[in-house]
């Protein structure tokens, strides 16, 4: 609650956990089967079953009355599932009486959904949904059970065959019952694609599809899906999302902004971005990045450095590039400085000097620009310095690697990827 009340989640490693624990391939059912030896230890299956039951049917509703996704590429996130399965249910801290575990799963399970929402309308981090209704819950454990020792008295009083019957079996019985429900339910979750497997909200092409149709939050689900996409390296969701930006018509029109994701798709050699971010500034002039410079970002002050350098829609103007690169580099955006090196290495817009480009080079390396690596591995060849040479090479080498294998896990098979890193190739020169 501090981190948000502060804003001060990104000191966390809380949002790549949450991202990158859907990853493995088979990571519902490793949970699934860490959550059964957690049930038969201590009877808390009533909990983990409750939780998704309640999930499933509120997604259903959801999805039947809106025709889209309420957790946009997945049913239950695989960070929900592992918090229904061991975050709810210590024994400590969980009723005890069946019914009251019941009741305690499902509002966990509702819990979840009602906040993923309202954390998502108010610009909060929504993987904090499995979180924040743990302490609520905790507190009413024992009014839980006591709710429960209450029900099952009056029901007692009717004398119920079934019920007597039920009471009967010990709580590890009655435990190892309700698993016997869980495991199928969960089959069929699972075969189903209910949980795992290639959810279709992981398309870009639904969510375009549904905002055209006009369905609920479908138009701002499918810029944030593209968004993500671009920082992992699709150059086709980076293209369409500025294009989106540019234009105003889906979401709200940022120039600037639009501006950077048409960079992007450019420098992933996406058709048509380099022409469109070129008649971007044709149009709109070098203020489209200017006020972003002025402002202290580092990416915008590197586009426009880039568009000086090359004569690309502005005049070329070598002297203006070295300036902003310079300030890219100084404002933390590693290829500024791999920029900058670029110009001291071949004396435009700044006299040549070798020794400040392999300085800068080293620098956007440190960075993680393979590129850069590349370079200043060739200058040290150059300079006759070949353990120096070898390391740049397969440090240029492993960060393009790393790249692809990134871009890899994050697309689904068939989408379009580059080929092995050329850097590779020169590694042992």
């Amino acid at each position: 609650m501090g981190l948000l009340i502060t804003r001060s989640t990104p000191i966390s490693w809380g949002e790549e956990v949450a991202v990158t624990l859907s990853r493995p391939p088979n990571i519902y059912i490793e949970i699934f089967l860490l959550g059964l030896v957690v049930q038969a230890l201590f009877s808390v299956t009533l909990i983990t079953l409750s939780a998704a039951g309640a999930l499933y049917v509120l997604n259903v509703l959801y999805t039947r009355s809106t025709g889209v996704y309420f957790f946009v590429d997945s049913n239950i996130p695989a960070a929900v599932f592992l918090g229904l399965h061991l975050l709810v249910t210590d024994p400590a801290t969980s009723p005890r009486k069946n019914f009251a575990k019941i009741l305690f799963g499902a509002m966990y399970g509702a819990g979840v959904f009602g906040l993923y929402a309202m954390l998502a309308r108010v610009g909060a981090p929504t993987y904090y949904d499995k979180l924040l209704c743990v302490p609520p819950l905790n507190l009413i454990v024992q009014a839980l059970d006591h709710g429960a020792v209450a029900l099952a008295a009056r029901l007692r009083s009717f004398r119920l065959r079934p019920l007597e019957w039920l009471s009967r079996w010990t709580p590890r019985q009655a435990n190892f019952a309700h698993m016997g429900i869980w495991m199928p339910l969960f089959a069929v979750m699972l075969t189903t694609g209910f949980v795992g497997g290639n959810h279709p909200g992981a398309n870009l092409e639904f969510w375009r599809r549904a905002c055209d149709e006009g369905k609920r939050n479908a138009c701002q689900t499918w810029t944030q899906t593209m968004s993500v996409a671009c920082q992992h390296g699709g150059g086709h969701a980076c293209l369409n999302l500025g294009l989106v930006l540019y234009e105003g018509r889906v979401a709200p029109k940022n120039a600037s902004e639009a501006g950077k994701y048409l960079a992007r798709a450019c420098d992933l050699g996406r058709p048509y971005a380099c022409p469109a971010l070129i008649t971007a500034v044709q149009r709109d002039g070098p203020s489209l990045f200017q006020g972003g410079c002025h402002r202290g970002d580092g990416e915008s002050c590197f586009i426009l450095a880039s568009l000086y350098y090359g004569g690309k829609g502005v005049p070329k103007d070598y002297a203006r590039a070295v300036t902003l690169f310079r300030q890219s580099c100084d404002r933390g955006w590693a290829r500024g400085c791999g920029g900058l090196a670029e110009c001291y290495r071949a004396g435009h817009g700044t006299a040549a000097d070798a020794a400040r480009a392999i300085a800068y080079f080293e620098k956007a390396c440190g960075g993680g620009i393979a590129p850069s690596c590349y370079a200043v591995a060739t200058m040290y060849r150059s300079a006759q310095d070949h353990a120096l040479a070898r390391q740049r090479f397969r440090q240029a080498c492993d960060l393009s690697v790393r790249s692809v294998e990134a871009r890899e896990e994050y697309f689904k098979p068939g989408s379009p990827m580059p080929a092995s890193p050329a850097f590779c190739t020169d590694t042992d020169q």
